[in-house]
């Protein structure tokens, strides 16, 4: 992926939300523990979920040290991420991201309540984002700890 062009930050292009189950979604693992993305424009970090292992490996490089993980249980997932890494620095869930022939990333976004909300469901819920061209900026999507 780092011969195509930077990406400017994520935008919402959708308003409809559909509920979605990421119960037998994969992710990426490395070095005991899962391996974020990062997205010029944001300092938040995504972990990618993916449908197949080709999906994951377009945005994952295999080092040797990647695994992969499968959700086993929706709800135990998503309650057992945290939702800020750091300050100001966001933990975003992203479904199926993939380039486009007008080289952007699109992906569902997982609609996640911030902490110490009371009622707060596990359900999923996602809404369509893009990350456009933006040639004034770093590379478009990296791994982090790669």
């Amino acid at each position: 992926m780092s011969d195509n062009p930077p990406f400017g930050p994520p935008r919402r292009i959708s308003d409809e939300e559909t509920v979605v189950s990421l119960t037998g979604l994969l992710f990426a693992w490395r070095d005991d523990k899962p391996d974020y993305l990062a997205m010029t424009g944001t300092n938040d970090l995504f972990l990618a979920t993916f449908s197949t292992t080709e999906q994951l490996y377009e945005f994952h490089q295999d080092d040797g040290n990647l695994r992969i993980k499968r959700i086993d249980d929706q709800p135990e997932f998503l309650s057992s991420l945290p939702y800020w890494i750091e300050p100001g620095v966001r933990l975003r869930v992203i479904i199926n991201p993939y380039v486009t022939p007008q080289q952007t990333i699109r992906f569902k976004e997982v609609k996640r309540s911030p902490p110490l909300m009371i009622g707060a469901s596990a359900e999923a819920r996602t809404s369509s984002l893009e990350s456009t061209p933006d040639r004034a900026t770093a590379p478009k999507i990296a791994g982090r700890g790669c």
